[in-house]
């Protein structure tokens, strides 16, 4: 049958449960007769796919998925009851579910403690009796995935034996997605709860050949470090690759960082900009900051300092430390990046030549306050950017749009130390520190970096 034909025969099915609803309500015959043309409705949207008749399709299963949910809310619980006394296992789900969601979205929390666990007792009991489906085209595999995730892993009735018992009758039973997901799961259990690495990279490597793709991403991403499996940044960009294909979006974000950096391949902005992109402004303040600094490069093929510097204020709003880092770059550019034709300066008279100085130190002061204030409020974000703390002990330690306070440079600095390790800039850092044992603070740290530059160039001839 062609796409027509089957949404007609689909279209006749909903106009007989439309009738049969308004003589009888919701009734558990009516849900099972939803739940199949729903079934057979997800079948009708993927052999449609590619052609003018998909968007109609999925509209349509929209719209019978909402009447599915009204009919069960509208389920007499009582009903329910006595088809699960005599043995009906989807019975057992529903009433389970309907609990479920009540304990999440109801007032249950404001019941007594032995009240609460005989609530939460009553839901576990329906859906692990449920959780085997009878006569419904509805997978057993993704049922036993939802009770393992949602109860057995979570807060509400934490049983991690009975997470795994779960998730691995899922893997036997399931179809290629619940197998994927159910692995992905266990990768998850064994690393983070029960801590069992080896168990975990099995699972892992399982959830991959079934192209999980946020499996996929997690595997490449072990590849950067030497934890679980060996480094190897070759192997994780093209594992990335796929994820970014299979349309994992953290995939996509790692993905974007290889180009950015040159991990695994050649370093391209341009590449790195389009995946990002891709990602939006709105997926992360860290995507945000990213995209603005592109602009503000022209890694789109030219620069955009308007849209570059909406997006680093954006994403300063949103807490993120680097683009308060990026946007003081910025700014910063604005002062040592002024290119001036000394031949005309010479042309000036003094009166002229003051004006022109004046205006300049007059723009670059204020500058240099924007600067400072930028810099204290990423001191309140979450996450301070760590070469923030070495550029506000800057400000402090010279007086640069504030007053000099050599003990709130030194405060900065060490602070700075602290969130970095093996930088060049602790180096530089600790130079300013010993510096401040000085008279002459600001002299002594010129002298000092000197004699680091020298000891490091020394180095370099030996090696």
């Amino acid at each position: 049958m062609d796409v027509t034909e089957l949404t007609n025969n689909a279209k006749k099915e909903i106009k007989k449960i439309k009738s049969e609803y308004k003589v009888h309500g919701s009734t558990y015959g009516l849900m099972v007769k939803q739940t199949h043309l729903i079934f057979d409705i997800t079948k009708i949207v993927e052999k449609s796919l590619d052609t003018e008749h998909h968007a109609k399709s999925i509209k349509l299963e929209n719209r019978e998925r909402v009447f599915y949910g009204k009919l069960l809310d509208e389920i007499s619980v009582d009903e329910l009851k006595v088809l699960a006394k005599h043995g009906m296992s989807d019975a057992h789900w529903i009433i389970g579910t309907k609990i479920y969601d009540n304990i999440c979205y109801g007032n249950i929390q404001k019941t007594n403690k032995k009240a609460h666990k005989s609530i939460l007792d009553e839901c576990i009991h329906h859906l692990e009796c449920g959780v085997i489906v009878d006569k419904i085209r509805t997978s057993t595999a993704s049922r036993m995935i939802f009770l393992a995730e949602e109860i057995f892993m979570s807060d509400i009735a934490q049983d991690y034996e009975k997470t795994a018992s779960y998730l691995k009758q899922a893997t036997k039973i399931g179809n290629d997605a619940e197998i994927a997901e159910a692995n992905f799961l266990l990768w998850n259990l064994y690393l983070t709860n029960i801590k069992n690495k080896t168990k975990a990279k099995k699972y892992l490597l399982q959830a991959v050949k079934y192209n999980h793709p946020e499996a996929v991403t997690a595997y490449a991403r072990a590849h950067f470090g030497n934890w679980l499996v060996e480094e190897d940044e070759d192997k994780a960009f093209k594992l990335l690759q796929k994820a970014h294909i299979l349309g994992d979006e953290w995939g996509t974000e790692l993905l974007a960082q290889c180009f950015d950096f040159g991990s695994g391949t050649v370093e391209n902005q341009s590449k790195a900009f389009k995946l990002r992109l891709e990602l939006s402004e709105n997926y992360s303040p860290e995507i945000c900051c990213d995209l603005g600094n592109h602009y503000l490069n022209g890694h789109n093929g030219s620069v955009n300092v308007d849209e570059g510097l909406r997006l680093l204020r954006k994403a300063m709003k949103q807490g993120n430390g680097k683009a308060h880092w990026e946007m003081v770059s910025y700014l910063n550019s604005q002062i040592y990046g002024d290119v001036h034709d000394f031949d005309a300066l010479f042309d000036l008279d003094d009166n002229e030549l003051k004006e022109n100085v004046d205006k300049e130190f007059k723009k670059y002061n204020k500058i240099e306050k924007q600067v400072f204030n930028i810099l204290k409020k990423s001191m309140d974000v979450d996450d301070p950017f760590y070469l923030n703390y070495f550029q506000l002990a800057d400000c402090y330690f010279y007086g640069n749009g504030t007053k000099q306070n050599f003990d709130k440079a030194r405060e900065y600095f060490l602070k700075g130390i602290e969130d970095t390790t093996g930088d060049s800039q602790d180096l530089q850092a600790q130079c300013a520190l010993d510096a401040l044992e000085y008279d002459d603070p600001e002299k002594a740290r010129e002298d000092l970096m000197e004699k680091l530059l020298a000891e490091l160039e020394d180095d370099e001839e030996d090696n």
